[in-house]
């Protein structure tokens, strides 16, 4: 199977996004290809629903012109799923979010989960994610890093002793029985965690990877009931 990621931001470099669909080809069936095809324009990164916004239409275009390639599944590089529900609009394929993957994963290995976001800002962005979904009832808590997503990139030992430092926390005074990462530029940091916490950490690159090709195995897509073309417009 084919599997595009399109990478809503501008600021990661041929190199970047090699060495990441390298290391996501190595989690993948031996049957997967993945490609990874950043927007043309964008934000640098994206830390804000405004940003989310200024992503959308280029990462729109880029799931139309997947679909039109032949590629079996999307999935959109951002933990927050910039524009998920638009694009799975417009095409049949399956998009499917890192976040939303996330989520759903955590609520079947856990009893609650925590999630560990860069900012503070992302408070309000995942806690929304959750009632959206349905699980509020299982979010533990959001505990933010205070390192911006070029941080994580850039201080890689650093943000992993802090996103072990929060994930303790959020076991001894939270309840959390499973940390999902709530950002891709904590990609590849899971399992290192895991390791030392000693409870299911959760990778939303990888999350999202076996829901598309869990779909795509399945011959299963998201329903038109719910995500209806939109109306064509007259005049």
């Amino acid at each position: 199977m084919r599997i595009r990621v399109v990478v809503p931001i501008t600021s990661l470099s041929e190199a970047d996004l090699e060495d990441r669909r390298r290391r996501l080809s190595r989690e993948a069936l031996p049957t997967t290809e993945i490609e990874f095809v950043p927007v043309k324009k964008g934000p640098i990164t994206i830390e804000s629903f405004y940003e989310d916004e200024l992503a959308a239409i280029d990462l729109l275009e880029n799931v139309k012109k997947a679909e039109e390639d032949g590629v079996d599944a999307v999935i959109i590089w951002c933990s927050g799923d910039p524009a998920v529900d638009a694009a799975r609009e417009l095409v049949k394929i399956p998009v499917v979010g890192p976040g939303e993957a996330s989520f759903i994963l955590a609520t079947l290995l856990a009893h609650k989960f925590t999630v560990i976001s860069p900012l503070g800002r992302d408070v309000v962005r995942y806690e929304n994610k959750a009632k959206i979904l349905g699980v509020e009832s299982k979010l533990a808590s959001v505990r933010p890093l205070g390192i911006t997503v070029l941080g994580l990139r850039s201080n890689r030992e650093e943000a992993i002793r802090r996103i072990v430092s929060l994930s303790e926390k959020a076991i001894k005074e939270d309840g959390a029985h499973a940390i999902v990462l709530g950002c891709l530029g904590m990609f590849g940091m899971a399992k290192e965690v895991q390791e030392r916490i000693g409870i299911p950490v959760i990778d939303p690159g990888i999350a999202a990877l076996k829901i598309a090709e869990l779909l795509v195995q399945a011959g299963l897509s998201f329903s038109k009931l719910t995500y209806p073309y939109p109306p064509k417009k007259e005049g």
